[in-house]
């Protein structure tokens, strides 16, 4: 709720503001039985997020209105943690082979995880192997276990979202754990290619960097790059930058 009003008192042009808190005003009082909005803050005017009586009023007032909701939705959540990067979309789950769509036709993958599956294409279905392979019903429980029992959890101090170069905090915390692999399950990569991110690694004493830039590449610190399969260097004798697109199903000896 402070999040959305303070969203409101950044838009410009009080009219936009007047009007859409008039938006939320008038879901409320059209409501069955629905007593009018407090006149403490039945404008926008009145609003005063370092009230807290105020806040607890105004909270109660709107946590299940609907414009308030989208508008936070709209303004607040989605800007920050749904932009899209139309240069580093490889494929998704959609990018199923085209026969998948005909009748009586199938088409078959394996993941070891099954999280993710209600965000597939409704034609992809999980198949029990129970029966075959029992095993298999643990594997989400394992990797959980796996996570939680070797996790650290670090906190990336001067990180701002909002920043071009963002990502330099990341590698930069990378850098100081001396890390192997950078695994950016969750995005804080995007917005720079792996191959910039891998140039920025190689100027703070990284000898070789492997990423991923149409094919698995290795870059040294001298400026010379060369496709995986003909490096020299094993990638186990590098830093191996695994972006968004390649956390998962990318097999790499690491050490």
């Amino acid at each position: 709720m402070r999040q959305a009003i303070k969203a409101l008192s950044e838009k410009k042009g009080v009219t936009r503001m007047t009007k859409e808190y008039r938006r939320w005003c008038s879901f409320v009082e059209s409501l069955p039985d629905s007593p009018p909005v407090p006149t403490s803050i039945n404008t926008f005017a009145k609003l005063d997020l370092s009230n807290s009586e105020q806040f607890k009023i105004c909270f109660e007032t709107f946590k299940l209105a609907p414009p308030t909701i989208y508008f936070w939705l709209g303004e607040v959540l989605f800007p920050a943690h749904f932009t899209v990067f139309p240069q580093q979309l490889m494929k998704t789950a959609f990018d199923v082979p085209p026969s998948s769509l005909e009748v009586g036709s199938r088409a078959v993958g394996f993941s070891g995880t099954k999280e993710a599956h209600s965000l597939l294409p409704s034609q992809v279905r999980i198949t029990d192997m129970s029966d075959d392979a029992p095993e298999l019903q643990a594997t989400d429980g394992s990797m959980l276990d796996l996570v939680y029992s070797t996790a650290t959890c670090v906190q990336l101090e001067n990180y701002d979202a909002d920043s071009s170069e963002s990502w330099k905090v990341v590698l930069d915390k990378a850098i100081s754990m001396n890390v192997n692999a950078i695994i950016d399950k969750g995005g804080l990569l995007v917005g720079v290619t792996p191959r910039d991110a891998a140039k920025y690694l190689l100027t703070k004493d990284i000898t070789h960097v492997t990423f991923f830039e149409d094919g698995w590449h290795i870059a040294d610190s001298n400026g010379r790059e060369l496709p995986k399969a003909e490096s020299p260097v094993p990638e186990a004798d590098t830093m191996v930058i695994y972006d968004e697109a390649r956390t998962r199903g990318s097999d790499m000896k690491l050490k």
